[in-house]
């Protein structure tokens, strides 16, 4: 009885972590889109032109996987609602971005050629070598960055902690920068994440303004 109470009260303490698991298909699901769709439409506009290739700015671009997995760690240990939200945040939002990668496939041609001769070109070889530029807009990067900010912003952990916040507001521009200033991406691609983060903000974490909206839509379909 002891032994079945113990395994209860694990998982209710810890049960949220099977939505880890939600990881596996859309990883598989993200790898088809990979392998099997072909770009079509390259992201592209003038801006693109404008911003220089900047190497050192591999440090925040990868950064981001470090970043990306405390606050998976961190959020599923403190909070189960908070985890549940944020977890929402990044497959919701993923399945949304594959969704348009099916419908509008995209890519890119902004990479410039370079020689690996430092740490920095090559750890920047390496990803372009295992990162074909395809299925760019919106870009995961900048969404998933924008997420986790999200997440500490609203946490009840950083309610209090300002410093906590603007080193997640820095991280998320530094993140959002580096995707094209090593030429990840196209600058639309982080306009492309930044409104699907917009949508899924509302969706999640302010449910009632949605319902606001919805009333507001059905107010005017009445008159």
């Amino acid at each position: 009885m002891d032994l079945k109470q113990n395994f209860t009260n694990l998982y209710e303490k810890y049960g949220h972590f099977k939505l880890f698991l939600l990881f596996i298909p859309t990883t598989y699901i993200f790898y088809f889109l990979q392998v099997y769709i072909e770009p079509k439409y390259m992201m592209y506009i003038k801006l693109d032109d404008y911003i220089p290739f900047i190497k050192y700015f591999i440090i925040p671009y990868v950064y981001w996987y470090v970043y990306l997995l405390w606050g998976y760690i961190y959020f599923a240990f403190y909070s189960k609602e908070e985890f549940t939200k944020f977890i929402k945040f990044i497959i919701y939002g993923a399945l949304a971005a594959y969704v348009i990668f099916f419908i509008f496939p995209n890519g890119q041609e902004l990479r410039n050629t370079i020689t690996p001769d430092d740490i920095f070109l090559q750890t920047i070889y390496n990803i372009r070598s295992v990162d074909p530029p395809a299925n760019v807009f919106p870009s995961l990067h900048c969404y998933n960055s924008i997420g986790i900010n999200i997440a500490i912003c609203t946490s009840t952990a950083f309610k209090n902690k300002k410093w906590v916040k603007n080193i997640a507001y820095i991280s998320t521009i530094l993140i959002s920068m580096s995707t094209v200033c090593i030429k990840q991406h196209s600058i639309l691609d982080v306009f492309g994440a930044m409104i699907l983060s917009a949508i899924m903000y509302i969706v999640i974490y302010k449910p009632s303004l949605r319902r606001k909206v919805d009333q507001d839509q059905d107010m005017i379909t009445e008159q």
